[in-house]
């Protein structure tokens, strides 16, 4: 699989990653920070230290922190897939 980048993002597992949810249509989810540690087709489940937040990806966007220290921010609308289906979407897309 090639290296984790921002265009290759959508074709890696996301799970494992810390992540920075940006929401605007609702205060409850703005400045969720944590990794995530699971994912449904409409939401990421985030562990902040101390709880699990379910976050739905339509409501909000991420900044996933990557392993070369950068970070990209991804809609969640364009990841509205189940995790499987989403790195078979991704992977067509060229590099």
């Amino acid at each position: 699989m090639s290296p984790m980048t921002q265009r290759s993002l959508g074709r890696h597992e996301l799970i494992g990653l810390q992540v920075a949810v940006e929401s605007e249509r609702c205060d409850e989810y703005s400045q969720v920070t944590g990794r995530i540690i699971d994912e449904t087709k409409n939401t990421f489940i985030v562990f902040d230290g101390r709880h699990k937040r379910r976050i739905p990806k339509s409501a909000a966007s991420f900044r996933f922190a990557l392993p070369d220290h950068s970070t990209c921010l991804l809609e969640g609308k364009m990841i509205i897939y189940r995790p499987e289906d989403r790195i078979k979407k991704f992977r067509g897309m060229k590099k």
